[in-house]
């Protein structure tokens, strides 16, 4: 028969820290916004169930883990899934855990992630920055704050995101990198890895019709160190 102390260990949330490390977690997935992270993590709960999923957003501890601070997790997590960077105190928190992302191209991500925002007025902050220099002055267009930004670079989180993902811990270093633009080929890859079967949502970005005007193609120039980080993972 288990003691409380037993019960309570298990069901309540664990401390993390480099003096009390969490060796249950086996993944760090850090989902950068608008390359299929719902989809990809729908399938990571399809497959593993979502109970060893544990979503890592700002609410939950993202920018405490981004800054390599201790988070509380749940006794069963086994995946910490989020919008939070990387940081190599994390490798500490976590010695048995693997590193995964996923890719998509710089300047269709950025399009895609202003059309999120503008549309569900989040993260709060992007959505207030848009309203105040965009929309409050009739700029409604989104082609052309896509150009504004990417001139003034004036909103890092959308041009330069994974310049801030992977500043810490370089991609190279990582255990998986999958491309939305090869998704099913990735989860191939990846399944692999697992040892269990992954199987590609409906949600995901690749079944989903892409509105990117081939005439912004024309500000990859912009994109070069963006390019140069996750360019041979496309």
């Amino acid at each position: 028969m288990l003691d409380v102390w037993t019960l309570k260990k298990y069901f309540s949330p664990t401390n993390d820290s480099i003096e009390h490390p969490n060796r249950r977690v086996r993944w760090l997935v850090h989902h950068v916004p608008k390359t299929a992270g719902t989809s990809l993590r729908a399938t990571f709960e399809k497959s593993l169930g979502s109970k060893a999923i544990y979503g890592v957003y700002i609410d939950t501890g993202a920018n405490l883990l981004s800054r390599g601070k201790p988070i509380q997790t749940p006794w069963k997590a086994e995946v910490l899934f989020g919008h939070y960077s990387t940081h190599k105190n994390q490798g500490l928190v976590y010695p048995n855990a693997k590193r995964l992302t996923w890719v998509r191209d710089p300047l269709e991500r950025m399009w895609s992630h202003i059309g999120h925002v503008l549309a569900l007025k989040q993260p709060m902050r992007i959505y207030r920055y848009l309203k105040r220099n965009f929309l409050d002055n009739g700029i409604v267009d989104r082609e052309e704050m896509f150009e504004m930004l990417v001139k003034e670079k004036s909103v890092p989180h959308l041009t330069n995101i994974y310049s801030l993902y992977f500043k810490n811990v370089e991609l190279k270093t990582f255990d998986f990198v999958g491309s939305v633009h090869r998704n099913q080929e990735s989860l191939n890859e990846l399944q692999e890895i697992l040892g269990c079967q992954l199987t590609e949502t409906n949600a995901n970005v690749r079944n989903i019709k892409q509105d990117f005007p081939s005439s912004l193609r024309k500000f990859e120039g912009y994109f070069d160190k963006e390019f140069q980080i996750i360019g041979k993972y496309l």
